[in-house]
């Protein structure tokens, strides 16, 4: 028969190894040149993106749901005008209304002479998930301004609230003011 005797005892030792851990975070960054009409080279900036609510809903509603997928992204210019800032509750119906931001066209300084937003290209994603828009976007400036930024939508009516607003960003580097007869060039990349 066994017996426990007041002194004995045990112990017990738990080690933690660590754990394997994996975040997926979107980053995205905007690429901007601007040309002059002799083809000089103006500036070129970087802007680091904000995804939006609803273009992470959009994502995984499309990646993980398996959702209509919509094949087409589109480039537009943030203007200065009426602008106060970009929030990550933004959504396409707002843009030229109750967001914080106009989009740069007719309506609002700068305008472009392309008759819509401009299409992203996408090549072949690299390792670690970096997926960057094969072919450069371009804007021939048909009126002066200032320009804020860029963002990227599903939709590529020019001025338009319909579609998916994916990504907005401001410019490292601060305000651009553009003339009539520039190109401002836009590229994107993202990594997850």
């Amino acid at each position: 028969m066994d017996k426990l005797r007041m002194d004995d005892g045990a112990i017990v030792r738990i080690i933690n190894r660590g754990s394997v851990k994996d975040f997926m975070e979107a980053r995205g960054m905007f690429r901007f040149k601007l040309i002059n009409p002799d083809g000089s080279v103006e500036r070129e900036d970087v802007a680091f993106n904000l995804v939006t609510i609803q273009g992470k809903n959009d994502a995984l509603d499309k990646y993980l749901a398996g959702a209509a997928y919509t094949a087409t992204f589109n480039f537009g210019l943030i203007s200065s005008v009426g602008y106060t800032a970009l929030v990550n509750t933004d959504t396409a119906a707002q843009i030229n209304g109750t967001n914080g931001w106009r989009e740069a066209g007719p309506t609002y300084a700068p305008n472009y002479s392309e008759a819509v937003r401009q299409t992203a290209s996408w090549g072949a994603a690299a390792s670690a998930g970096v997926k960057t828009n094969s072919t450069v976007s371009s804007f021939t400036i048909s009126g002066n301004g200032t320009i804020k930024g860029m963002f990227m939508s599903t939709s590529s009516v020019k001025n338009g609230v319909a579609g998916i607003l994916v990504s907005e960003a401001l410019f490292s580097g601060g305000d651009q003011v553009v003339v009539i007869g520039q190109i401002a060039q836009v590229s994107y990349s993202l990594q997850l």
